[in-house]
């Protein structure tokens, strides 16, 4: 084997220039059997033998979609064995996982592809895992990422360095890689779902790039270029996002809240960064999120109605008078709920809380969550239910009965909250909405006459 050589050259400068693993280190590399992969694994041998010291391990998952795929495994295994580096094989059903998760193909590849190299990686102590994605692949993923609408974060496309994940090849060509295989003899296998235009990258990479390669020879180095110009863009939003997200945002019940007037005041390049920082932060990911949904978000900063919701991929957004509200699933709707009163006695609340009610000689204090009625004007059985359409309640200083939706929206009460709302009623009549709004009637007139006294209490054994 050549002591130097470019591609070997371009690599041991990309590690050192890019810190993308020390010395000593041990390097998980996924080795598919093909071309790019191939080349990369060959690479790195040589360079841990001859001018850097570190250990490589090799990972090779058979994703069971072609007949020849267990030969491409063997190939892989047997390959490992002539360089005497250890190999780790498994094979999955891809094909079933896209079924039960209802996912692409693709998708459902590349997750499964990524769970077992990190998990090799753990089991192996290996602190960095390298792919061998190179050049033309950065200029492939830009122009994927822009027909599916991506916006200028996901022009950054692949990153040298990602988490345990690396990509030393990401400045090297896929003449490069050819050249440097057929000058070394050394074998590969051929994928050939690669030349299928089923999938949208493959059309991209015998499609569109040659006819975008009539127009400018060089437009591999250009679109590469556009995505590190994006990466360091992205590195400067990430730092002003760092510095605003702790005072504009904050965790309450498994939700993140946004607050709508600090957001509104943002410059709206910054609006689209937050709402994509805050998905990010709930998914855990940017998968599937393109620039429509970012901006349907920010659309509810601008609406008129102090209430609306969005169902995004893998993800829920609502406005809620003045926050914005992030989670990975919708709230639950509630059930609906009814309990008949006969008598005192505790009753449980479908939140968990207790109603007591007890018959007392005379009226007490009262707050939000305790009322009282003339025991004389209101007899047993009541009934404690889920606030229905149209449901109506007195109030004091004003004739008739109000609408209970006039009452929430008056009190700026929240959809959630609303629907977990219970009325006492006592038939058609209303008689309190449960810590909200009591009725104007049937008050104790203070005569030491029987009081009914309803008390909305926690529940001692579930605060325990």
């Amino acid at each position: 084997m050549p002591t130097k050589n470019a591609i070997e050259s371009q690599l041991y400068a990309a590690i050192k220039d890019r810190a993308l693993f020390a010395e000593g280190a041990r390097v998980l590399i996924a080795v598919s059997g093909g071309a790019d992969s191939v080349c990369l694994l060959h690479a790195l041998h040589f360079l841990s033998r001859n001018k850097l010291s570190f250990e490589l391990v090799v990972a090779h998952l058979d994703h069971g979609l072609r007949a020849e795929s267990m030969t491409d495994a063997q190939f892989v295994a047997d390959m490992c064995t002539g360089l005497d580096l250890p190999c780790h094989v498994e094979r999955v059903d891809v094909m079933a996982i896209a079924r039960k998760r209802k996912q692409g193909v693709e998708e459902a590849g590349r997750t499964a592809r990524r769970q077992f190299l990190q998990r090799i990686a753990s089991e192996h102590s290996c602190e960095r895992i390298a792919l061998a994605h190179h050049r033309d692949d950065q200029a492939e993923t830009v122009l994927l990422r822009m027909a599916r609408g991506s916006g200028i974060s996901g022009l950054a496309a692949m990153l040298w360095r990602d988490g345990p994940f690396i990509r030393p090849l990401l400045g090297v060509t896929r003449r490069q890689i050819d050249s440097y295989l057929h000058q070394l003899n050394i074998d590969f296998v051929e994928d050939a779902s690669n030349s299928s235009l089923v999938y949208m990258r493959n059309r991209i990479r015998h499609q569109v790039l040659p006819q975008l390669r009539q127009v400018n020879p060089g437009i591999s180095k250009q679109l590469a270029q556009l995505a590190s110009l994006a990466q360091l863009e992205n590195s400067y939003w990430q730092q002003q996002l760092a510095e605003l997200m702790p005072s504009l945002s904050c965790w309450y019940n498994d939700q993140l809240h946004l607050d709508c007037q600090t957001l509104i005041q943002l410059h709206p390049a910054l609006q689209l960064r937050v709402v994509r920082a805050a998905l990010e932060m709930v998914r855990g990911d940017l998968l599937a999120i393109e620039t429509v949904h970012l901006e349907a978000v920010v659309g509810l900063l601008n609406s008129g109605r102090p209430q609306r919701e969005l169902s995004l991929p893998r993800a829920w957004v609502a406005r809620r008078y003045g926050k914005l509200l992030f989670s990975s699933v919708a709230p639950q709707p509630c059930s609906e709920f009814s309990c008949n009163i006969t008598a005192p006695g505790t009753y449980d609340l479908p939140d968990g809380r207790l109603l007591r009610v007890t018959l007392e000689p005379e009226g007490g204090d009262k707050t939000g969550s305790v009322v009282e009625f003339a025991a004389d004007h209101v007899a047993f059985p009541l009934c404690l239910r889920s606030v229905r359409p149209g449901d109506r309640i007195t109030s004091i200083g004003m004739s008739g009965r109000k609408k209970v939706k006039k009452i929430f929206a008056e009190r700026r009460m929240e959809l959630e909250q609303r629907y977990s709302c219970l009325v006492l009623a006592r038939g058609d009549d209303l008689l309190w909405l449960l810590g909200v709004h009591r009725c104007a009637e049937y008050r104790p007139d203070g005569d030491n006459s029987l009081v009914i006294r309803c008390e909305i209490e926690q529940n001692i054994f579930e605060l325990s």
